[in-house]
């Protein structure tokens, strides 16, 4: 199931990032992915309390860090490494921000 965003996309086949990764230049937390992506969004901005993540991968780690951290509930649609049960799920839920 599509909703026109990964149309031409290259399917993700590598593993997602779980957790904080480390940016060896700076050796400092990345800001564009794992934690450290919410982070750099979450700290800045008042979102509402549910938000999806479009390409969030297969993994639920996202999830409990922005419900214990931040007290957001997040929702991952992935088209690559979701199932469509759950892609349609997520489609359906009323949000207030989506993070690509």
């Amino acid at each position: 199931m599509s909703i026109g965003l990964f149309d031409s996309q290259i399917p993700w086949e590598v593993d997602n990032v779980r957790g904080h990764s480390i940016d060896p230049s700076t050796m400092e937390i990345d800001g564009t992915e794992g934690f450290g992506a919410f982070d750099s969004i979450l700290r800045r901005h008042t979102m509402g309390t549910r938000i999806v993540d479009i390409g969030g991968g297969k993994y639920d780690d996202n999830i409990a860090y922005c419900r214990n951290k931040y007290l957001i509930d997040l929702s991952v649609y992935d088209p690559f490494m979701r199932d469509e049960v759950q892609n349609k799920k997520v489609l359906k839920e009323e949000v207030c921000c989506i993070t690509p």
